[in-house]
């Protein structure tokens, strides 16, 4: 990945990460849920798989209890790759 686009995924963790706590702080489930899924799709474009599992899990914890799983569906084929590699992690 070039600089440009290294530093234009900091600048967008930067902002997410203030989402996420503000939506935290706030209670608000479903703007959490969603923005730990952009989360997820953030740290799988970096490389980095271990923290876009980490987003998937407590978006899915969160969904879990919230019964709101629209925002798995809209991703379509990427959650469902997404969903897999999780399921291989955890047999493994």
């Amino acid at each position: 990945m070039f600089s440009g686009a290294s530093f234009l995924l900091s600048e967008a963790e930067v902002v997410l990460d203030e989402l996420n706590d503000n939506a935290r702080r706030l209670q608000l489930t479903s703007d959490l849920n969603r923005n730990l899924l952009l989360a997820n799709a953030l740290y799988w474009q970096a490389g980095r798989k271990g923290e876009a599992q980490q987003a998937l899990i407590e978006a899915l914890t969160l969904a879990n209890r919230t019964n709101f799983i629209s925002h798995f569906v809209v991703e379509g084929e990427a959650m469902a790759q997404k969903l897999l590699h999780l399921m291989g992690m955890r047999v493994n």
